[in-house]
């Protein structure tokens, strides 16, 4: 696989600020800050004698959590140029998708119901010229700015929008 450092890559926006304009991967001092917690936690539980495993359990949860969110965050990156589209996600293999093959990149929301509430998800559709759908990414980590420049580094063509329903 040849080097796209040249090219754009995007990665999904953290919902905290981004300094100077650029966008900082919060994913592993997030993971490492309970990871140390854990560590500190099981030693002393085992220096105390191993008779309260409390913290250690909550100290387990906010690793699990703060994995997910970085997973979610920072676990997966879009590289695009003339030729390509590669995205990779951590624990997964790349997908790699030659522009040759796209005709469009549809934009979309979908209606996901759940239990008392009603909810749109915005997603990214990678469509070929016979109509198949390659891959949908959920977009809502990444901006609409992310889907022009894609469009324009590519140069494939953008569809739809992001329909929302009005609740009466």
């Amino acid at each position: 696989m040849d080097d796209l450092r040249e090219d754009l890559v995007i990665r999904p926006s953290w919902p905290l600020p981004d300094f100077g304009g650029r966008r900082i991967s919060f994913g592993y001092p997030l993971m490492m800050v309970p990871g140390a917690v854990v560590v500190f936690a099981t030693t002393r539980w085992v220096i105390m004698g191993m008779t309260e495993p409390g913290l250690i359990f909550v100290a387990l949860g906010g690793l699990a959590l703060a994995i997910m969110t970085a997973y979610s965050y920072d676990g997966i990156t879009i590289a695009a140029n003339r030729e390509r589209v590669v995205i990779t996600r951590w624990l997964r293999a790349a997908t790699i998708m030659p522009i040759a093959e796209l005709a469009s990149l549809t934009r979309s929301t979908v209606e996901i119901h759940a239990p008392r509430r009603t909810f749109d998800e915005r997603k990214l559709s990678f469509m070929t010229h016979e109509g198949k759908c390659i891959l949908t990414l959920d977009w809502e980590k990444f901006t609409d700015d992310d889907v022009d420049q894609l469009c324009k580094v590519t140069g494939v063509r953008q569809d739809g929008g992001w329909f929302y329903k009005r609740v009466a």
